[in-house]
């Protein structure tokens, strides 16, 4: 755990500490021996280095083994190792003790890897969105007097819908050809569904933040919520520079509306997985590399999004 718990300090009186080196004297649960552990500290588990027993303080203020605690069982995704982990430490981000691999829980409380479970959960409030989105549909249809559909068929159209935007999802999170992956992520943003958007990068706190900024660069003004209906958009995708495990593309959105716009797109290869690297978009200023030349081109005939 990430703060340890020392050995009892000797009777001899010690001067004042500073409030943020104040300690706090407590005895392990397991086999009594006595430490002191810093106030800062009591935020994290603990460990007693005479039994090696993992404890923590609950909101009584009760100290409790972590064995004691409700458990949760995990298979790890990476190495296989199984076995149990208190929920509550799953609730915060645990990590499999073999391999380290961070674990997390799905919509369902079960646990599985980090990245997983973060996919799962997006799927399913997508899916709760859609339903949610038909069942107002059919409320203003029928609040206008229009014929109302059956309940069954709006939901399974949403249904449909949901299966839809979970296989995009799962082809982005599985690998393929990155031009592709350019081209739904485009469609993606054009929608202005922003959590679906996500699915196409690396699940890391600054290129999520960063994310924020590039989108307000490029597809304020250019959503479909802004566009007139029947505005389609063509994606034509140009490969400016490659590696074996990066990619750097020229976007090119036509409309009537919008007329022509471009941005370049930086993706990258992770562990397997082409996701869109953000941050290496923003430090090249969205320009495309110096002296190189379009060596392919894969242009989408069909409108990406039609408002």
């Amino acid at each position: 755990m990430s703060a340890l718990f020392d050995q009892q300090p000797s009777e001899t009186p010690q001067p004042q500490p500073m409030a943020d080196e104040l300690t706090l004297l407590l005895k392990c649960p397991k086999c009594g021996a006595g430490g002191r552990v810093q106030w800062k500290s009591l935020r994290h588990g603990m460990k007693c280095r005479k039994c090696n027993c993992q404890f923590l303080i609950a909101s009584d203020g009760k100290l409790i083994s972590q064995d004691d605690l409700p458990q949760v069982r995990f298979n790890c995704p990476r190495c296989g190792t199984s076995g149990q982990m208190p929920t509550m430490v799953a609730g915060r981000g645990g990590k499999c003790p073999a391999c380290k691999m961070p674990l997390a829980t799905d919509q369902n409380q079960n646990l599985r890897g980090a990245e997983e479970a973060a996919m799962s959960r997006r799927m399913a409030s997508m899916a709760a969105r859609k339903k949610q989105s038909a069942d107002r549909q059919a409320a203003r249809a029928s609040s206008n007097g229009e014929v109302r559909l059956p309940r069954q068929l709006i939901w399974g159209g949403g249904a449909v819908v949901a299966v839809l935007m979970a296989w995009l999802i799962y082809s982005a999170g599985q690998g393929g050809r990155p031009d592709s992956l350019g081209q739904n992520f485009t469609r993606t943003c054009l929608t202005g569904d922003w959590e679906a958007a996500l699915a196409f990068i690396e699940d890391d706190a600054v290129q999520q933040a960063e994310f924020k900024r590039w989108r307000s660069r490029y597809f304020p003004s250019i959503l479909d919520a802004h566009r007139p209906k029947g505005d389609s958009v063509n994606i034509a995708v140009d490969l400016l520079a490659e590696t074996a495990e990066t990619r750097v593309f020229r976007m090119t959105l036509r409309s009537p509306f919008i007329g022509e716009r471009k941005h370049a797109q930086h993706w990258a290869l992770r562990d397997g997985k082409w996701l869109f690297d953000v941050v290496a978009t923003l430090a090249d200023h969205g320009q495309p590399a110096a002296g190189v030349e379009p060596s392919a081109t894969t242009e989408n005939s069909e409108a990406a999004v039609s408002p």
